[in-house]
């Protein structure tokens, strides 16, 4: 049975209790777990060490705090999870009024949807992403003036991705152009960008906030 758990209690901190987010759903004494996967997913499925299944989100919306899919190997009843893979992080500053979405997109390579994982012998999770979804989007209706947002990626190669800022009725602002990086599991890769001037035809960025998609 794929079961669904929630936090009962440890939020805020790195060791947690949790427990059948259905407590009529009746589990048989003899029960073992074996495997775990943050968010939960529906269809989710284990067998050999291998969970099938998963898909992640191509859109997010404010005020749902974005983070990236983790998974854990049972070890009885203990759970160690791991992320699967890492972090964009995005900071900015001084976008103007009428700009509601970020998007993180890619010509190249997918970036989210379908995808499996496999668990190596330390219980790390390695991911394979089968979805064809080249972008990943963030909505705040309240604008997108000055705040940071984390897109979650797999760990891999990326060849050309690119951070835009939309709003309906407006010219896209090329926050990133199409940029390399090696997104590293466990990782944060973070850049700020500054919206210096604004006009309908002319959009300047701070050309160099010293944070190009870096490691922290």
């Amino acid at each position: 049975h794929n079961v669904k758990y929630v936090l009962n209690n440890g939020d805020g901190t790195t060791v947690g209790v949790f427990i059948k987010a259905d407590s009529n759903f009746e589990i048989a004494a003899d029960a073992t777990i074996l495997a775990a996967v943050y968010p939960y997913d529906n269809d989710a499925d284990y067998e050999d060490g291998s969970i099938t299944g998963l898909s992640t989100n191509s859109t997010y919306a404010y005020p749902q705090k974005v983070v990236g899919p983790m998974a854990a190997k049972a070890n009885g009843s203990n759970l160690s999870f791991k992320n699967v893979g890492a972090l964009v992080q995005i900071s900015t500053s001084n976008v103007p009024d009428g700009y509601n979405n970020i998007e993180l997109s890619s010509a190249t390579s997918n970036l989210s949807g379908a995808y499996s994982l496999v668990f190596d012998n330390n219980g790390i999770p390695t991911a394979t992403l089968t979805g064809n979804n080249k972008t990943i989007t963030y909505s705040d209706n309240r604008g997108i003036g000055s705040e940071t947002i984390y897109f979650p990626v797999f760990a891999g190669t990326y060849s050309d991705l690119k951070v835009t800022a939309k709003g309906t009725g407006k010219p896209d602002i090329t926050l990133i152009a199409p940029k390399a990086l090696t997104a590293v599991r466990n990782t944060i890769h973070y850049t700020s960008r500054q919206v210096n001037s604004y006009s309908t035809n002319t959009v300047e960025l701070e050309t160099n906030s010293g944070k190009e998609l870096s490691i922290v």
